[in-house]
Formats: C-alpha cells, sequence, structure tokens
C-alpha cells in the first residue's frame, strides 16, 4: 500500500502492474467519520444534506472539529495530539514526496528548489498567487515553476482555485 500518488503516475507508464495491484482513494478522516453521533451520508444523498437543516450540531462534534483544525486529519498526528509529533509528520510527510515520489516520477535534478516552492507555499495559500512572482523569488524560468507546480499537483501537494468571472474573455487575461 501507498500513500502516495505514485500508482496513479505509473498507471500511465510503460508497466502495466496488471493483477498486482488495485487503486484505492483513500482520505483523511472527516467530522462525522469520528463523531460517533453523526450518521454517515450516503452517497446518494449528499445534495440533500448539504441543504438540510435537521442536523445539529453538539459540543462534542465542535470539540472535534476543534481537533481536526488543530491537528488535522491524517491519523498520526490526530491521535498522537503532540505537536512534536505533528511537526516531525509534516516534515517527513514533505520530505518523503519531494525526495522519494517527485524523484521518483519526474527526474529532477532540482530538488533543494523545488522544495524552497514548496515551502513557499503555503505563505501565499488563499490568495491569488503569480507564477511570475515565484519564478522570480527563485531564480527560475517561468515554464520550470509551471512544470514543477504540475509534478505537485499530481502528487495531490496542491490544487488551484482558478477565479470565477462571467467574462471569458476577462478571466484569461486576469489569470494569465
Amino acid at each position: 500500500m501507498t500513500g502516495s500518488a505514485k500508482l496513479d503516475i505509473y498507471r500511465k507508464g510503460s508497466d502495466s502492474l496488471l493483477g498486482r495491484y488495485y487503486t484505492f482513494r483513500l482520505h483523511p478522516f472527516s467530522l462525522a467519520e469520528l463523531d460517533s453521533k453523526q450518521k454517515l451520508i450516503k452517497q446518494g444523498d449528499l445534495l440533500n444534506s448539504l441543504f438540510d437543516d435537521s442536523i445539529q450540531t453538539n459540543k462534542g462534534t465542535m470539540e472535534i472539529f476543534q481537533q481536526l483544525e488543530t491537528w488535522g486529519p491524517f491519523p498520526e498526528p490526530l491521535f498522537a495530539q503532540s505537536m512534536q509529533q505533528l511537526y516531525l509528520w509534516q516534515r517527513n510527510r514533505i520530505e518523503r514526496l519531494i525526495r522519494e515520489d517527485l524523484r521518483d516520477i519526474s527526474r529532477l535534478p532540482e530538488l533543494s528548489q523545488v522544495e524552497m516552492l514548496a515551502s513557499l507555499l503555503p505563505e501565499r495559500a488563499a490568495n491569488p498567487s503569480s507564477l511570475n512572482s515565484l519564478s522570480g523569488d527563485l531564480e527560475v524560468a517561468f515554464n520550470t515553476i509551471k512544470r514543477w507546480l504540475e509534478y505537485l499537483k499530481a502528487l495531490y501537494y496542491h490544487y488551484e482555485i482558478k477565479p470565477y468571472y462571467k467574462s471569458l474573455t476577462r478571466a484569461l487575461a486576469k489569470y494569465f
């Protein structure tokens, strides 16, 4: 079992791995999974439950939400509830993602610069970001930053939310 996107990437490669693995997408814990009082929502009822007013929160649910907010939804730091364990897990995750997974799928020689890019991204989260400013900060070409971000996106390190505009031409002008 692997906790990365390696098999998803390798599926596009030359080795078929036929009969040697089965792909499951495992997500971190959700609030409903950790709260025994919450009933799990079935896949077909998801849209209806989003607008349902009968779902109530209680003190226990809010405490679980606070734990998820503090420790994150991944089992190791969540159950340990130690800041030292959380920082160690986060650092180990990023290091393993870049030094192993990214190295295996891309053969990039500039892994230390990609690590610097990965350290810059959390500071710019939830803000409009410019690839030009990232390329200037790291002193690499625009296309290189774009390629590195695509690799990190393929490994589920980040995702982008593009701005919404009614006018497609305005959206393209603002985005690029």
